[in-house]
């Protein structure tokens, strides 16, 4: 009888073990909580790519992320190859849910193909805003520090002169920076042209720099030139212009309808 109860013992234990076995293989290869993502990079010529990845979870509060190894665009054509540092990137999380940390997430690629021209680049993945939290799995990438190349579209001036461009890429540069002459006699220089001055050995060398510095002044920008008179002046007396002109009106009115009045009456 204890012979009998050994052996089926073992059996359960056998069965038990199989069982665990086979929990272990399918929870290996369980791929529902596996997530796809593209990472939009650019390399030095601007060309764009999409880099495709696959986030993992290996264990508990451990997931792995893997690159693909090359990129192709819409029709097919290999344009670069990946090579991660540290293939697949592990990346941690703590026990509510933050992340914690990451093995070294540089990734490089090198351009073919058509785009064989452009120099080899690497990018550096931020995962430290990812969470990990209960429900289905979805990663996306939230923005990038490199850009496509773009067309400028408008230009404005700031108020220290700085000519800043603004392209369709999304991208604000600083092209350029107006300067200012200052002179140590100003009222020295000699005139050429309607608003148009030159230096002169009276007004001194021109001492040129940015607005609103060594004493120079400041700039206006996206406003008009004033005229240099009294527009509140100017107002009153272009009203007293007119009313002066609307009394001289009605003089001329009144005179007539006297000399109607003459005619009619020598009639």
């Amino acid at each position: 009888m204890a012979a009998l109860a050994t052996a089926t013992a073992a059996k359960i234990a056998t069965a038990a073990a199989l069982t665990a076995a086979k929990a272990a293989v399918k929870a290996a290869n369980d791929k529902s909580s596996d997530a796809l993502t593209s990472i939009g990079v650019f390399d030095s010529q601007g060309n764009a790519y999409q880099l495709n990845g696959t986030f993992e979870k290996t264990a508990d509060n451990t997931w792995s992320f893997t690159p693909a190894n090359t990129i192709t665009d819409d029709s097919g054509v290999t344009i670069a190859t990946v090579a991660a540092s540290v293939s697949p990137i592990i990346i941690g999380f703590n026990a509510d849910g933050s992340f914690s940390n990451n093995t070294s997430a540089t990734i490089d690629l090198t351009p073919t193909g058509p785009n064989a021209g452009a120099a080899a680049f690497s990018i550096t993945p931020d995962f430290s805003t990812m969470t990990q939290y209960g429900g289905a799995t979805s990663v996306a990438a939230t923005g990038q520090d490199g850009y496509a190349s773009g067309s400028l579209t408008k230009t404005s001036i700031n108020s220290s002169g700085i000519i800043v461009g603004q392209f369709d890429n999304g991208q604000i540069l600083n092209l350029a920076q107006i300067a200012l002459a200052n002179f140590n006699n100003p009222s020295g220089l000699g005139k050429s042209g309607e608003s148009l001055y030159v230096r002169t050995t009276n007004s001194g060398e021109a001492q040129i720099g940015a607005a609103s510095s060594g004493g120079r002044g400041g700039l206006n920008a996206g406003s008009l030139e004033m005229s240099n008179v009294d527009l509140a002046q100017q107002f009153s007396d272009m009203i007293v212009t007119q009313r002066g002109f609307q009394a001289n009106s009605k003089i001329i009115t009144t005179t007539d309808t006297m000399l109607e009045e003459l005619v009619n009456l020598k009639r």
